[in-house]
């Protein structure tokens, strides 16, 4: 199995319960990762039409079922 594979975050966990990785290494190459914090872009997102903060309800109504028809 690739070295590799092991630091793999999704599984890093499994492979340090059966004894396939040490926490110690795992956390070694954490440690070792470069900061690029400086590469990230700040982004925007919507989904569908946008509502004013104000035009919202601060406390919709609740309907039970009994009140549904």
């Amino acid at each position: 199995m690739p070295e590799n594979r092991l630091f793999d975050k999704r599984c890093a966990l499994h492979y340090i319960s059966t004894g396939a990785l040490s926490q110690e290494a795992f956390q070694q190459h954490l440690d070792a990762l470069p900061d690029i914090a400086e590469k990230a872009c700040p982004i925007e997102a919507s989904m569908g039409e946008e509502t004013p903060a104000e035009a919202l309800e601060p406390n919709p109504p609740v309907t039970t079922l009994a009140e549904m028809p």
